[in-house]
């Protein structure tokens, strides 16, 4: 049973990702079978950069590090799919 500090520290680790759900498990999947260095093709539901894509990209950029993010989608909206050979 969780006391109130473990069901607080849950709460808040889960707090970034309460608009990006599944976000939290796809980073920590690619954590576990990828090394550094390699290059990780950022694929979302969000198709829009500011509309949703551009929170999961960054943070899954900042949270993967040292391995390279490679975004599908530009900041000006248009499809970067061709990306997708550099992963």
């Amino acid at each position: 049973m969780l006391g109130p500090r473990d069901a607080f520290a849950n709460w808040v680790t889960q707090l970034p990702y309460r608009r990006t759900p599944g976000l939290r498990a796809f980073i920590d999947g690619v954590r576990a079978r990828t090394h550094d260095r390699d290059r990780i093709a950022i694929v979302t539901p969000f198709t829009k950069w500011n509309g949703g894509y551009a929170y999961a990209f960054t943070r899954s950029t900042y949270l993967l590090a040292p391995r390279t993010t490679i975004p599908i989608v530009g900041e000006d909206e248009r499809s970067l799919i061709a990306n997708l050979e550099k992963a």
